[in-house]
């Protein structure tokens, strides 16, 4: 949609030059040229827009008070506030032109609206890329997990699970599953509190502790220890960067003496394999530090004291707005998310322990996890399965390597497929180890 006829032109209003017959035609009639003016109904709604926005007022409640006179669709909003042809300043491409028109808004008023605009998380100006789905729907993996079925992202929602009972069932489901109906995917309804509890659990009890991080650095060092291959790729990438520079300088040149048409499209494709070049550069140089770094058990003991304190703090506050960015990427690079297992791809932030900030030294890996599913069972269910939940797993695992199928097992256990090769999985590393 176009912007509202707040203001609008009427080519019949005659403009004095006082430059003689530069303004007339040659019949000596005076020229007419257009002037933007006020609407008169529309602008004194306009008016009243702007003055609701410098209030705090939703969109919705401009909305309302300006009766749908000015938009139909609430998404139109931002652009009207965005829009500097309110503040009298008249625009041509990149041209701006102060004072060329009357004026609807006074500064103070632009201003005000400007800055509650820059504090929206999905039309104002960050530093880092806003996710839609975490906006609309704030939870822990909104936006940042993908279904371990088929890739797809998947979206945080919630069902009524007991009729006439004010109570919801928060749970994730595939994104494809979602928009091209169910037999699209196999994935079920996630259960988001065991999912965001297995998640916390995993980074505070299984990643952030310092055998742990000691043994994956011992890991990480001990694969890099011969960098002589990195080497070897930093200096090519170097040597391709330097090339690529110099071609994109002729082009310049070229475009110079002949015109952009001559290079533009060649030159655009030199800037995106420098952009490429460059990306490749910082991982393997990124790669090549993380053999280099050095952490004391000090200096680690401290920093997970530090890390582990905020996660809890913010965990236990509910604030679930600062939660995500406190474990994505820093922590958590990936989540392939199932009904009742998960799969986590981890990053440690070496660089923040290195003496003198080696920049981008991390260690990384993935690690596979499974978690329980609250399920209304029968007595007879309760009485014929273990008591603990490690003497279950044995069991299944012992039924397993006896003979007995997955979907057998998951059948005698009220557990799914994908959960008892999960369990059975996890104790057959755990027997290799």
């Amino acid at each position: 949609m176009g912007q509202p006829l707040c203001l609008g032109r009427f080519p019949t209003t005659r403009v004095q030059s006082g430059r003689g017959d530069h303004w007339q035609h040659r019949d000596g009639s005076p020229r007419k040229v257009s002037r933007w003016t006020p609407d008169p109904k529309l602008g004194e709604l306009a008016r009243l827009a702007w003055t609701l926005r410098a209030q705090g007022k939703s969109y919705g409640e401009i909305q309302e008070a300006t009766h749908g006179l000015l938009y139909s669709s609430k998404s139109c909003w931002p652009s009207f506030f965005a829009n500097k042809t309110y503040l009298g300043i008249g625009k041509c491409g990149d041209l701006e032109i102060p004072d060329h028109h009357l004026t609807l808004v006074d500064q103070a008023t632009w201003d005000a609206v400007q800055k509650i605009q820059a504090a929206n998380p999905k039309h104002g100006k960050t530093s880092r890329s806003v996710n839609l789905w975490r906006v609309g729907s704030p939870s822990l993996l909104s936006g940042l997990a993908v279904c371990i079925h088929c890739g797809d992202a998947l979206f945080y929602t919630h069902a009524n699970t007991q009729e006439g009972r004010n109570f919801t069932w928060p749970y994730y489901l595939c994104g494809k599953k979602s928009r091209y109906g169910w037999r699209h995917c196999e994935a079920r309804m996630i259960n988001a509190a065991a999912a965001e509890n297995n998640i916390l659990d995993v980074v505070l009890n299984r990643i952030l502790i310092s055998d742990f991080i000691e043994e994956l650095l011992a890991e990480t060092k001990a694969q890099l220890s011969d960098t002589t291959l990195i080497d070897r790729e930093i200096e090519l990438l170097e040597k391709q960067i330097k090339d690529t520079q110099r071609a994109i300088q002729n082009l310049l040149d070229l475009a110079e003496t002949y015109g952009a048409q001559a290079a533009g499209a060649r030159l655009q494709a030199r800037e995106a394999e420098l952009a490429g070049y460059r990306a490749d550069l910082r991982e393997l140089k990124a790669k090549k530090a993380t053999a280099q770094v050095e952490v004391s058990p000090e200096a680690l003991a401290v920093a997970l004291v530090v890390w582990r304190g905020q996660i809890e703090a913010v965990s236990q506050s509910g604030d679930i707005q600062v939660l995500p960015n406190l474990l994505f990427p820093r922590f958590i690079t990936k989540v392939e998310l199932g009904y009742d297992w998960a799969r986590i791809w981890y990053s440690f932030p070496l660089d923040a322990l290195a003496p003198g900030g080696i920049r981008g030294a991390t260690a990384t890996g993935s690690i596979m996890t499974a978690f329980m599913i609250e399920k209304k069972r029968t007595r007879q269910h309760l009485k014929s399965e273990p008591k603990g939940p490690s003497e279950r797993n044995i069991q299944i695992y012992e039924l397993h390597k006896a003979g007995k199928t997955a979907r057998e097992l998951a059948e005698q256990f009220g557990l799914s497929v994908s959960g008892i090769r999960c369990i059975c999985w996890k104790l057959a590393e755990q027997a290799k180890s």
